[in-house]
């Protein structure tokens, strides 16, 4: 009997030692991890288009899209998903013909986890004004010339012209508009002076005439003393 019950609890301390060394409990599930290394810099595409590139870890597959509605239109990136480990995107975009800058906003998700960059593209260089032509009476004054640029520009003054045209204002960069004072003209002909507005390889050129000093209320002046009409 005794063998027996010995034989009994023998088993029954065989059994929970096997069971519980089987018994480990629940595997804990992977936090979702993306990592972009501090020094890595978003990419700034040139004006006229190309690649650029992004290295990422992650330790779950990942997947890779722009956001931007508009952006995907000019911006692509590759591969768009992979496996856990480190990969390297290539981001791809198109020439830029606008004249504003555009960006483009990539989102890396990996299970709950994501991290999102920009891209940003330069804008094309633009330098206009809005009228390449401004007529004064002989009484002068000052006149206005709105330009439209994306780059810092500067202007002169033609030579002959400096005596009766001279700069009203202090250009800051943001400044759109320029103005210039244009002096009475005493003299019985007309004339005409230029404006040269330039950045780089841009330029526009506006082009001043002035009235003769006769005035337009005297008989002798008429259409045909304005051969710019």
């Amino acid at each position: 009997m005794n063998n027996i019950l010995k034989m009994v609890l023998f088993a029954l301390l065989f059994c929970y030692s096997c069971s519980s060394g089987d018994d480990d409990g629940p595997t804990p599930e992977t936090t979702p991890e993306i990592v972009i290394p501090t020094e890595q810099k978003a990419p700034v595409m040139d004006t006229k288009g190309g690649t650029g590139t992004v290295t990422f870890s992650s330790n779950l597959p990942w997947t890779a899209s722009v956001v931007n509605a508009r952006a995907d239109t000019w911006c692509t990136v590759s591969p768009t998903s992979g496996g856990a480990g480190t990969a390297t995107l290539t981001i791809t975009a198109t020439e830029n013909i606008s004249p504003d800058e555009r960006n483009a906003t990539i989102i890396l998700k990996a299970g709950a986890a994501s991290k999102t960059f920009t891209v940003i593209q330069k804008q094309k260089d633009a330098l206009t004004v809005t009228s390449s032509k401004i007529e004064v009476t002989a009484d002068g004054g000052e006149i206005s010339i709105e330009v439209k640029a994306n780059i810092s520009f500067d202007y002169e003054i033609e030579e002959a012209a400096k005596p009766w045209i001279t700069s009203a204002t202090t250009r800051g960069l943001s400044t759109t508009t320029l103005k210039f004072r244009v002096a009475e003209n005493k003299d019985l002909q007309k004339r005409e002076g230029c404006i040269i507005i330039r950045s780089g390889e841009f330029m526009e050129k506006v082009t001043v005439y002035q009235e003769s000093g006769v005035g337009t209320g005297n008989p002798g002046a008429t259409g045909d003393d304005m051969p710019w009409q």
